[in-house]
């Protein structure tokens, strides 16, 4: 008997006959991905031992025929389809492990339904129109997200929630995570987010870390940054952060006689759409180290002058190992020189004020581990600039668009580990070299794009 039934990628797939799953009442899996599909039979209901449907860019798919019988269902993935309703019997499915909702048209989930999925593990629906509430403050077709609290087996979160007003008091269960993507904001036509990304589960924690989630629901949409984040919310296991669409503005350093460090754990930053002129911004007012941080990607951020400015003490970021910044039109430069910000004077006397810091200040080598970095669309960018230091693990450059860039700041004893460089032919033929002995090491290497 067939236990699998595999019809991904038929693009000419546009009907599934009604008497032909009673052929397969056997199956276990019933892929119809990436297929023209707009609906599927009723028979569907006879398949009491499937438990994997994947529907997955199923683009016409709007509606499915109830899914009451089909009791052994683990896996229902609909994600990148029409779909605007959860199916009939959705309640019933109490084997269901994994429910992948996203970039769907849903719209409403009534209630009570998450909460009878009681083996749930991982939900996801985020990119969709459907949006998680408050109990206090629930709309028509809003779940209240305090229903996942009865979900004792969920591990992994994607979603979209409204903050206003959130007031949930016991976040304990959150501790289970080991993953989570959440987004969120004031209304569903608010773009602007916060969003939060993989949480990694830890074997101890403490009743303040609890609490590290509602604050950060108290501080979503924030048009300033306060310094004054309570001690206990330092976002301890948090690894990556995305935040995206705000306009910073950064209120003034409160004196505290006690600085505490959060996001100490951070492995990934990515930065879209933001009014920051430098990373460096956040380091200094938000008392940031990123003794982690292994990723930055940064994009669309169009005041940003440098990624890190000597105008503040900035880190040494001994563990990062990829940087991709596009489409920056601003950007100088990468590390900021201390010259071109400060005075000889002003940079002594925050040598001085500094020296006992573990943080350094730039011009130093702040990336000496660097091996992949991504440039796109960079008008203004003329160096890459740096320590010498800074580039010998790099294995990988991409250049594209950056037509500034003149030089290169390799030499035949800081560029041993490059493997791959890319960008136009032109611009690989007109750049500048002090020593035709680097470039000549270098050419086997570079590959157009």
């Amino acid at each position: 008997m067939v236990s699998s039934l595999l019809l991904q990628a038929n693009f000419c797939l546009q009907i599934v006959p009604e008497g032909f799953l009673l052929g397969f009442q056997a199956l276990n899996v019933l892929n119809l991905s990436r297929t023209h599909i707009r609906t599927l039979p009723i028979s569907l209901v006879q398949l009491s031992q499937l438990r994997a449907l994947i529907l997955r860019r199923c683009q016409r798919l709007a509606k499915l025929p109830p899914v009451g019988n089909l009791c052994n269902l683990e896996v229902l993935d609909c994600s990148s389809s029409d779909l605007e309703l959860l199916p009939e019997g959705m309640e019933n499915l109490t084997n269901l492990r994994l429910l992948d909702l996203s970039k769907t048209s849903l719209r409403y989930i009534p209630n009570g339904i998450i909460s009878q999925l009681s083996r749930l593990e991982i939900i996801n629906t985020t990119k969709s129109f459907y949006t998680w509430g408050a109990r206090s403050e629930l709309e028509r077709g809003q779940t209240p997200f305090d229903e996942l609290q009865c979900l004792d087996r969920l591990s992994a979160l994607f979603m979209n929630f409204n903050s206003y007003n959130l007031a949930f008091e016991d976040l304990s269960w959150i501790e289970r995570l080991k993953r989570f993507h959440v987004v969120i904001h004031k209304s569903p036509t608010n773009a602007k987010a916060l969003q939060v990304m993989r949480w990694s589960n830890r074997a101890t924690s403490t009743d303040s870390d609890k609490n590290w989630m509602k604050s950060l629901v108290q501080k979503a949409n924030l048009q300033t940054i306060p310094t004054d984040f309570p001690k206990e919310y330092r976002f301890i296991g948090l690894r990556s952060l995305t935040m995206t669409d705000c306009d910073l503005n950064f209120q003034p350093a409160r004196v505290s006689g006690t600085k505490f460090y959060p996001l100490l754990t951070l492995e990934e930053l990515i930065l879209l759409r933001l009014g920051l002129e430098s990373i460096s911004e956040l380091v200094h007012h938000l008392h940031l180290r990123f003794s982690e941080l292994r990723i930055i990607k940064v994009s669309e951020c169009y005041y940003l002058k440098n990624l890190f400015s000597s105008t503040s003490i900035t880190p040494t970021l001994k563990n990062l190992e990829k940087v991709t910044i596009s489409h920056c039109r601003k950007l100088v430069e990468l590390f900021e020189s201390a010259s071109s910000s400060q005075s000889s004077e002003g940079l002594l006397e925050e040598l001085v004020e500094n020296a006992t810091s573990s943080q350094t200040l730039i011009p130093s080598c702040i990336v000496p581990n660097l091996r992949i970095m991504k440039l796109k669309e960079l008008p203004k960018l003329a160096t890459l600039g740096g320590h010498h230091q800074s580039w010998q693990h790099l294995e990988k450059l991409e250049v594209i668009h950056c037509n500034q860039i003149k030089k290169l700041p390799f030499t035949t004893q800081n560029a041993t580990a490059i493997k791959e460089i890319r960008g136009a032919s032109q611009w690989w033929n007109d750049l500048e070299w002090d020593d035709e002995n680097t470039k000549s090491g270098l050419q086997q290497y570079f590959k157009p794009y």
